[in-house]
């Protein structure tokens, strides 16, 4: 089972995430090579697991999550979404899965994000309420055809990781979008608003004709990732 409180640093490695497991094919028009970034500081080795600490819930590393990830805002990192996450995973001693474990969990797709998923979903580790800073959350049909018809729900295609939970219900997650680390809006209780004057509470998932409301984070949204 996955420990919230274990941290220490190691090189970062490189995956491809949500494209397919061939690296010699053109990844999706979402997902873009980047590059690699130093190792953490000590006091930021430190900074992830004092959140994860259940214990510490109410402290100020809880309330300042976000910040963790600002210096891989507007970053070139990890190869695509899930390459993202596989990141953050390797430099904290397999925070959210191990590597091998991941393996048995492709399907056809051979999308890193699903295996992902289906390694959760095998644990019962999926939920669609009451997420938490750092969990993990999906989404479905965000590329290729599947992004028009938004049939297939367990077509998962994307993955980023919750930063903060507003009390209107708005999350905020990071993730490797169109080429580059930025945050992102989800909110469930209003599905098809993109913003409320001048606060985004739901971000386009992918580039729709009209910006169709579809589009939106909250009817692309395919489950969280619950870390224990």
């Amino acid at each position: 089972m996955l420990k919230r409180s274990i941290v220490l640093a190691t090189l970062i490695v490189l995956f491809t995430g949500c494209a397919t497991l061939n690296q010699n094919k053109k990844l999706p028009i979402n997902e873009v090579i980047k590059t690699d970034v130093p190792l953490q500081k000590k006091e930021e080795q430190t900074y992830l697991g004092a959140y994860l600490d259940k214990d510490k819930q109410d402290t100020q590393e809880h309330k300042n999550f976000g910040s963790f990830f600002n210096k891989y805002l507007n970053t070139k990192i990890g190869g695509d979404c899930s390459g993202f996450i596989s990141v953050v995973n390797k430099k904290h001693e397999n925070m959210y899965f191990d590597e091998k474990s991941i393996s048995k969990h492709y399907d056809k797709s051979g999308r890193k994000s699903k295996a992902i998923f289906n390694l959760y979903s095998s644990k019962k580790q999926i939920s669609f309420t009451e997420p938490r800073v750092g969990d993990l959350i999906f989404f479905a049909n965000t590329l290729g055809r599947a992004a028009g018809k938004n049939k297939d729900k367990s077509n998962i295609t994307h993955i980023g990781i919750v930063t903060e939970v507003a009390k209107d219900g708005t999350v905020k997650f990071i993730h490797n979008y169109s080429g580059k680390i930025t945050h992102s809006y989800m909110n469930l209780r209003q599905k098809n608003t993109y913003k409320i004057g001048e606060k985004e509470i739901n971000s386009y998932m992918l580039r729709c004709k009209s910006n169709k409301t579809s589009c939106l984070a909250s009817n692309r949204f395919a489950g969280y990732g619950i870390v224990r």
